[in-house]
Formats: structure tokens, sequence, C-alpha cells
């Protein structure tokens, strides 16, 4: 009867420490997860920060030739007018 006792005993306690492990387990998988999201997400916000000051400076420079054309534009009108 005490060697029955004894067996539960240690049945009781190993699935109580297995408990315990798969917990901590899962525990550092998960900081792994996040952790490995975070730098995802960092890095996503990186990249549209460069394609929005790509895009402001493309449009300043199309805003600059298209002003420069249609100064030129004007330049030949009067010189026209001159004439």
């Amino acid at each position: 009867m005490n060697s029955i006792g004894i067996s539960i005993l240690l049945v009781v306690i190993g699935l109580v420490i297995g408990f315990v492990v798969s917990l901590v387990v899962n525990s550092l998988r998960g900081n792994v997860a996040s952790k490995k999201a975070e730098s995802m997400i960092n890095s996503a916000k990186k990249e549209i920060e460069k394609m929005k000051r790509d895009a402001a400076i493309e449009q300043k420079e199309e805003a600059h030739k298209r002003k420069m054309d249609l100064d030129k534009e004007i330049k030949e009108k009067k010189d026209e007018f001159k004439e």
C-alpha cells in the first residue's frame, strides 16, 4: 500500500513539474515572438517614413520643374509679344 501511495505522489509531482516546464517554455517562445514582431513593426515604420520623404522630395522636384517650364513659356510669350 505504501509503494502505491509513493507512486501516485511521484506521478502527481511529475505532472506538476511538466506543467511548470510547459508554462516556462511557452512564455519564452512568446517573448521571442513578441520581440520579432516588434522588430518587424519598427522596420516597417522606418520604411514608411523613408517612402514619405522620397515622395515629398519627388513632388517638390516635379513642382520646381513645372514652375521652370511655365517661366520659360511666359518668357517666350513675352518675347513674341515684344516683336
